[in-house]
Order: structure tokens, then C-alpha cells, then sequence
């Protein structure tokens, strides 16, 4: 307003010859212009300092909701994972009860005869057949102690090895079942990290594009 005035006054004493009146005018508009040129300025910083403060503030806000939803799914795959891997679990430990009991439900209790109680048996028939009591009875006392021996090496020695052997080859193909579980899951796991790191690369980059138009 006051540099309107002044040009006026300016042009009014060039008109009129006054011409000392019209340098100090025009020397007050230059100082003038000075002045409101650094104001521009000044304003110009200011305001592109605020954008910049206001671009940086969203970015920051962008980034972190962006971290919050990629932990928030990550976390949920996760939990995902283990409840498959702790159901996998438990499915096997029912199958393993269920396996032992069938196996000692159907395990033959009693043994084949050996060879001894077998070749015994024939010798206690003849006795039996000659009447010769006392060595047939001897005989029998011969068996049922053979008979119990082997019953009893039958159950707690052949029968443990076996199931041991056969919970063996049902633990390996449990084995196989929970890694190719967990080969998938940490599958998906990775897929969701790739799409993180993309989804993070292609905000980073419109944030740069943003900065390149204030001149950054």
C-alpha cells in the first residue's frame, strides 16, 4: 500500500519536473521492494518448510500404519501357524495311543512252542502211553516252566522290541508330516514378507516422487 503511494508520488513529480522529490521516492520504493522481496522470501521458506514438515509427518504416519497392519498380519499368520503345527501335534499323539493299544489289544498272548517243549511233548505222550507216570508227570513240570519262560521273554522282551519298531516307523512318517507342515506355513509366511517389502518400497517411493515436486 505505502509502495503504491509512493510510486504515485513518484510518477506525479516526474510529471512535474520536481525531480528531487521524485529520486528520494524512488529511492524509498527500492528499499521498499528490498524489504518485501526478503519477506517473500522468508514466506516462501516458511511455507516450504511447513510443507516439508507436513510431508514428513504424513509419511512417518503412512509408514507406521503400514508396519502396524504388516505385524498385525504377520502375528496373525503366526498364530495361524502354531495352532495347525499344536492340532498336527496332538493328532499324532492320539494316533500313537490308539496304535499301541491295538498293537497290545491283537498281539498274539501266547507264543508258538519251541522246538525244546515241542520234542518235551512227544517225550511226555510216550510216558503217558508206557504208563510211566512219575516221568510223564516230571515232563510236564519241564514244560509249563519252558512255557512260562517264554511267555514271559515274549511279552516283555519280543513284544516291547516290536512295538518299539513299529512306533519307530510311525514317528518317522509323523516326522514327515509336521515338517512338511511347517515347510508350508513358513511358506506363507515368507510370501506375506515379500508383499511387505513391496508394498514398503512402493510407499517409499511415492514419498519420494512427493519430494521431488517441492524441489527437495
Amino acid at each position: 500500500m505505502i509502495r503504491l503511494i509512493l510510486e504515485e508520488h513518484r510518477d506525479k513529480c516526474e510529471k512535474e519536473e520536481r525531480f528531487e522529490e521524485a529520486a528520494l521516492a524512488r529511492d524509498r520504493i527500492k528499499k521498499l521492494k528490498k524489504i518485501e522481496n526478503r519477506r517473500n522470501l522468508e514466506d516462501l521458506k516458511n511455507n516450504h518448510k511447513s510443507q516439508l514438515d507436513y510431508l514428513v509427518s504424513q509419511f512417518e504416519d503412512e509408514q507406521a500404519y503400514l508396519q502396524k497392519l504388516n505385524l498385525e498380519e504377520l502375528s496373525k499368520q503366526n498364530e495361524i501357524k502354531d495352532s495347525k503345527m499344536q492340532e498336527l501335534k496332538n493328532a499324532h499323539n492320539v494316533e500313537e495311543e490308539n496304535f499301541t493299544e491295538n498293537f497290545l489289544k491283537n498281539y498274539p498272548q501266547q507264543p508258538k512252542f519251541s522246538s525244546e517243549v515241542l520234542n518235551l511233548q512227544k517225550m511226555m505222550d510216550g510216558y503217558i502211553k508206557n504208563q510211566e507216570y512219575e516221568k510223564a508227570n516230571e515232563t510236564k513240570i519241564k514244560i509249563l516252566t519252558l512255557c512260562e519262560q517264554q511267555d514271559s521273554k515274549h511279552n516283555l522282551e519280543i513284544k516291547q522290541k516290536k512295538l518299539e519298531k513299529e512306533l519307530l516307523k510311525l514317528r518317522s512318517k509323523h516326522k514327515v508330516e509336521m515338517d512338511s507342515l511347517m515347510q508350508r506355513q513358513n511358506l506363507l509366511i515368507r510370501e506375506i514378507e515379500i508383499k511387505h517389502k513391496k508394498e514398503f518400497e512402493k510407499l517409499i517411493y511415492k514419498q519420494n516422487n512427493k519430494l521431488k515436486e517441492l524441489n527437495i
